[in-house]
């Protein structure tokens, strides 16, 4: 799949459309057959992820919200802040390498405490994290709860601000 600086300049989509960086809506300024001018109706890939439709193929619209802001096509990914993919407000993106946007990755499915780096260890509960490509157990504890805590603080001393402190309701929390 090209890149897409290769598909386009960012003064190509500069010339298509608009950013309101306080709401992350993008709004179409020139037309071409079918396209309407005015606000995006974006669609959702399979991913989760916001795509508009420009110059013959769909481009998610985090990246389009970045092109607007800075005048160049993001060198690595862009991560969401808080993990909402459709949520393309300026203060919640950020230029991430693969490595960085992983870390602020949301819990596995699989997760049996609904808990991100704790799972169950017989009647108790071990804690663990992913450091260069390495698991590496961070102890045992009484409760989920504790397990949680050792991971959060061992995740914010190795990954900064992407750091995610991700269980299961977070995102019902927040809202």
């Amino acid at each position: 799949m090209p890149l897409d600086r290769d598909v386009c300049s960012p003064a190509d989509i500069r010339a298509l459309f608009a950013y309101n960086p306080n709401t992350g809506v993008i709004t179409r300024l020139a037309s071409k057959r079918t396209d309407t001018i005015g606000p995006v109706r974006p669609l959702t890939n399979g991913n989760g992820y916001l795509v508009v439709y420009a110059m013959g193929r769909l481009f998610r619209a985090h990246r389009i919200a970045w092109v607007l802001m800075t005048g160049e096509w993001p060198t690595h990914d862009i991560d969401h802040i808080n993990r909402d993919r459709t949520d393309n407000r300026w203060v919640n993106l950020r230029e991430a390498t693969r490595g960085q946007n992983l870390r602020n990755a949301g819990i596995k499915k699989s997760s049996g405490t609904g808990l991100k780096g704790v799972a169950a260890h017989g009647e108790r509960f071990a804690a663990y994290i992913r450091l260069n490509g390495k698991k590496k157990h961070l102890g045992v504890f009484d409760t989920a709860e504790e397990a949680h805590q050792e991971y959060c603080r061992v995740s914010r001393q190795h990954f900064g601000e992407y750091a995610s402190p991700a269980t299961s309701n977070q995102k019902e929390a927040a809202a």
